[in-house]
């Protein structure tokens, strides 16, 4: 290999050579990293000479450039003058050039335009014809003729007015404790939760993501981790909401038999969320239900599966493969455990399996059916309860590697790599998330299918969308295999393609976005955010100044501002140290580093007292964590940000954190549930003290 070849070809694939880390320092990728990541990128389709021999390396990149009159795609905004900027190639001595749009909403159109330098001169006709959407455009040029994407869109997402406010609260829907669930919260307890608070004044309702998981503990239980970006988990079936239930005798009388009462009480009780038993039962009952629908079937179901193709079907198959290579064979826990032939969903031998398997697919796909409509209800009651906004939906970075996301699209993902972020002050060995990255290239030829379907799935019934780690839209930390985390690099992606696609989806779904943009961040990247209307994600645990905490007045206006998320310590855990104790409790703290975490602890909280100060209430000088509550939530509602959360576990006093980053068995993720049942929530006197506190401070 040649290291000057490598760093010309990283550029041309758009890999970072090297970053700057949280310490200001600068971090080079390896050539052994360069060269998995180059081959990972362009998925085998650089010649071998290229990796070595510059002058090889040179004439090949230069036949490239030759092939295209413009690079793929092209971006603009709707508003302005179309094509105007467009850098034209190999353009001399022709002074006009034929374009055919074919329009997304239908129709197409010719325009000669004429030609100024190396740029379309600007055409009033095709300015007028011009909207946002995703259209396909024909140029003849030069005696060539090449056919792209075109991508136009509005200056920006749709985004809060300056004067509003919106206050949310976010809550780990599984948590919900209730006397009629199945052992998980579901939708149904989605909507008496939104009852419960209804008084305080709440906009929305901030969810984890709800797609669709093995439900498998302890590796398959993170909503960060789906098996896919366009379904949802049967786990948030109310089943006696479901109109086959009401119609099956049969359900209903084995609902009401002595052992499935016990086994639902069972679930109820546990201490944590039994996602492997929870899902067992309802998809026996759903089995049940589902022969119910067949009885009188809906013909909206075979139209709403034809909306929703391939992502569903793909899904479908996929689960229905699982349970038939699992019954056969145990230890098959991944679609790479099947025997070769159907590891391409494409193969003859997956076409016969699938359709034999045809009446199960359909099964899975009833279900989805039934929980988008169920999520549509709850939407609709939350709003109902004067959640104006209603629901506040998370898309995570990306799926499962083992899911039919990946199974079903192999050549939208990169091989040898996983995706994580690299060493700051919290994990200074870097993390290894182990998704899959979508490749920048290849998942952009169909106008980014991939990434628009993710986004509109995860807008149905929502007011708010939360993109995960945003920065993914500009570029990814990619780790070689066999490599640890510190030894990635970032892969740029198509940063200004992929916000043109988030402003055209958040006016058609009419949604705000949020981009957690929490990490090593880019200096241009905020400023990009904001040109585009995606709002920052502000925890007032990380605002910090030279003097202290970072006054409210000075956090920015297009931003949601919380104190934590669900990766860190609570608010009552942040006060108590709990997660500083739960790190020594995993063993990931000695003796010494223990009493330099609670040292630092200590400090912290008497900086975020003295920050504080003049927001306590009535002249409260009480440090009780209700009060110093009171007083974060007047902290709160003084920031200029438009958006501003709370969470659950502030107004339950609750002290252990959701999710631990980096551990498995160890601790319980996304398992805990409340303390106490949604029935119980008017008598709880801590819930009581906290609703009253908010109320001082808020209204």
């Amino acid at each position: 290999m040649n290291r000057e070849c490598l760093l010309t070809l990283a550029e041309v694939y758009g890999i970072d050579s090297e970053y700057q880390t949280v310490w200001g320092h600068a971090h080079v990728a390896s050539d052994a990293a360069l060269r998995t990541l180059l081959e990972s990128v362009a998925g085998g389709t650089i010649p071998e000479s290229a990796y070595s021999d510059p002058q090889f390396l040179q004439a090949w990149l230069g036949e490239r450039k030759q092939q295209r009159i413009y690079p793929h795609p092209i971006l603009a905004e709707a508003a302005d003058a179309p094509l105007a900027t467009l850098d034209l190639r190999s353009v001399s001595d022709v002074s006009q050039a034929t374009i055919r749009v074919e329009w997304e909403q239908g129709g197409s159109a010719t325009y000669t335009l004429g030609i100024e330098g190396s740029n379309f001169a600007p055409s009033s006709e095709l300015q007028k014809d011009c909207r946002p959407g995703y259209h396909k455009i024909h140029i003849e040029l030069a005696g060539k003729s090449d056919t792209y994407h075109w991508i136009l869109s509005p200056a920006g997402a749709l985004v809060p007015e300056p004067t509003s406010r919106f206050i949310g609260l976010s809550c780990f829907l599984p948590s919900l404790r209730s006397e009629r669930n199945w052992g998980c919260g579901d939708f149904q307890d989605l909507a008496t939760f939104a009852g419960n608070f209804h008084q305080l004044g709440f906009s929305y309702i901030a969810l984890n993501p709800l797609h669709a998981l093995a439900n498998r503990i302890p590796y398959n239980a993170s909503p960060y981790s789906p098996l896919s970006l366009f379904t949802l988990n049967w786990l948030y079936l109310a089943m006696e909401q479901l109109p086959e239930y009401k119609a099956s005798p049969l359900a209903q009388a084995l609902q009401a038999m002595p052992a499935t009462q016990a086994e639902l009480q069972r679930l109820r009780d546990a201490e944590f969320v039994q996602y492997e038993g929870v899902s067992r039962i309802k998809l026996f009952f759903g089995i049940i239900l589902y022969r119910e629908f067949l009885r009188n079937p809906d013909p909206a179901f075979a139209a709403w599966k034809g909306q929703r193709a391939p992502w569903l079907s793909q899904f479908c198959t996929y689960l229905a493969f699982w349970r038939y290579f699992h019954k056969r064979n145990k230890n098959a826990w991944v679609w790479r455990d099947w025997p070769s032939e159907y590891q391409d969903p494409s193969s003859e031998a997956s076409r016969t399996l699938a359709t034999k398997l045809a009446r199960q697919i359909d099964f899975h796909a009833w279900l989805q059916w039934r929980l988008e409509q169920q999520k549509g209800w709850a939407a609709s009651q939350v709003k109902a309860a004067g959640f104006t906004l209603g629901l506040y939906c998370d898309l995570p970075v990306a799926c499962d590697q083992a899911g039919p996301d990946r199974w079903g699209n192999p050549e939208l993902f990169a091989q040898k790599v996983r995706v994580g972020s690299p060493p700051d002050g919290f994990n200074p060995g870097g993390q290894d998330w182990g998704f899959p990255m979508l490749r920048p290239l290849p998942h952009c030829p169909e106008n980014f299918e991939y990434f628009r379907a993710s986004l509109q799935a995860v807008a149905r019934s929502a007011g708010i969308i939360r993109l995960d780690h945003v920065m993914r839209l500009a570029r990814l930390y990619c780790i070689p295999d066999g490599m640890p985390a510190t030894e990635g690099a970032y892969v740029r992606d198509q940063f200004e393609a992929m916000l043109r696609i988030i402003a055209i989806e958040s006016h058609r779904a009419g949604v705000f976005v949020v981009g957690e943009d929490l990490g090593t961040v880019p200096s241009y990247f905020r400023e990009a955010l904001e040109r585009f209307g995606i709002l920052s994600y502000r925890l007032t645990m990380f605002e910090w100044n030279d003097q202290g905490l970072k006054p409210a007045e000075e956090y920015p206006s297009l931003a949601l501002c919380s104190f934590t998320t669900h990766d860190l310590a609570t608010f009552d855990g942040y006060l108590s140290a709990q997660d500083i104790l739960t790190r020594k409790a995993v063993g990931w703290l000695d003796e010494q580093s223990l009493e330099e975490a609670l040292n630092q602890r200590r400090r912290d909280i008497a900086a975020l007292l003295s920050g504080f100060e003049k927001h306590r209430i009535n002249g409260g000088q009480s440090d009780s964590p209700t009060e110093v509550f009171a007083a974060l939530a007047s902290f709160l509602k003084t920031t200029p940000c438009r958006l501003v959360l709370f969470s659950l576990e502030e107004f339950l006093g609750e002290v252990h954190q959701m999710n631990l980053p980096g551990s498995t068995a160890e601790y319980p993720n996304w398992q805990r549930k409340t303390r106490i049942a949604l029935e119980d929530w008017a008598a709880d006197e801590l819930l009581g003290q906290r609703m009253q506190a908010f109320q001082r401070a808020w209204q």
